[in-house]
């Protein structure tokens, strides 16, 4: 893997659209791909966390080298963590994304992997501003579709919101999926409205 994962190339792009002058966070952020197509958007403040250093390093070099430095700031965190401490800081953001590594590498590590997407799930919804925006991907193949979207339901009913689906996307064109190879469907994003 380079860092770059072109599979979500497209699902940055669209993220945009619902950036424009809001504080957004992007959890598990990478090199800043979301991040930083966010601040270009015209969000007024973008946190990204990483537990890499030398992913935050490099996208806080790929912030400067774009012009946008005052806007995203890049912190080595724990995702957890850093949702945890923002609750007890009652922080609020408009847009949170959450791009998370794969939870279920295994048939053997889903249960696991469904207890850690429904925390953080209500995590970022109880971080969500009213109306705000959850962009939530997997890219576990053994998290199918359907589950992810029962984990993401049943997290926005833990944490008492109520949510709108307003997109549902997978990889990049230049990913394709081949029928009857569910693994080749493994990346879902959904773009959730939040109240």
């Amino acid at each position: 893997k380079t860092g770059q994962f072109l599979d979500q190339r497209e699902n940055r792009k669209a993220i945009r659209r619902y950036a424009k002058e809001g504080k957004v966070l992007d959890c598990f952020c990478n090199d800043g791909g979301f991040a930083l197509n966010a601040a270009s958007a015209g969000a007024l403040e973008v946190t990204g966390i990483d537990t890499s250093e030398p992913a935050i390093r490099r996208a806080a070099n790929n912030a400067a080298l774009n012009g946008l430095a005052g806007k995203a700031k890049f912190h080595a965190a724990d995702g957890f963590e850093y949702l945890e401490g923002a609750i007890q800081r009652k922080e609020k953001f408009d847009l949170i994304i959450l791009d998370p590594p794969s939870f279920a590498k295994s048939k053997k590590t889903v249960v696991k992997a469904k207890r850690g997407y429904r925390e953080l799930h209500t995590s970022a919804y109880r971080l969500l501003n009213e109306g705000g925006i959850l962009a939530t991907a997997s890219c576990s193949h053994h998290i199918y579709e359907d589950t992810f979207l029962e984990i993401i339901q049943e997290s926005a009913r833990s944490a008492g919101r109520t949510i709108s689906l307003l997109e549902w996307r997978g990889a990049s064109p230049d990913h394709p999926v081949l029928p009857g190879m569910t693994e080749t469907r493994y990346l879902k994003l959904g773009i959730l409205s939040v109240y």
